[in-house]
């Protein structure tokens, strides 16, 4: 088997398909959710976090590149802010990739990343 075992999730291969909609060339050893997050703030899309803490979502994105797979995946599916468990939370932002394009899909998970960071950080 080439590449990550987490990128054969339903999650991983919706955001494949985005990636490759995007005209991109996704990485097998690097989470596709994530590389499609990081599309989107190259492209500069708008979400529900300030734009002055773009840097914070690239900052975030920059450490789980090191983080294993499984634990990046975990991290952003238990949001404890969301209010439902793990495989809500993974079918909600799964419905998100299935129904949009690469760059509003893209804006969905940076504002999942960023309503996590809050979880931790509420401050933010």
């Amino acid at each position: 088997m080439l590449g990550l075992k987490e990128n054969n999730s339903t999650l991983n291969k919706a955001a494949w398909r985005l990636l490759r909609e995007a005209k991109q060339s996704p990485d097998l050893y690097a989470l596709y959710v994530f590389q499609l997050a990081q599309y989107g703030l190259e492209q500069g899309v708008r979400g529900d976090w300030p734009q002055n803490k773009n840097y914070i979502l690239q900052n975030q994105i920059d450490l789980m590149w090191g983080w294993k797979p499984s634990n990046a995946m975990r991290w952003l599916a238990t949001n404890p802010n969301c209010g439902v468990n793990r495989k809500e939370q993974e079918k909600e932002l799964l419905g998100w990739l299935r129904a949009e394009e690469p760059e509003i899909a893209a804006a969905h998970v940076l504002n999942a990343i960023y309503s996590r960071l809050q979880a931790a950080i509420p401050y933010l």
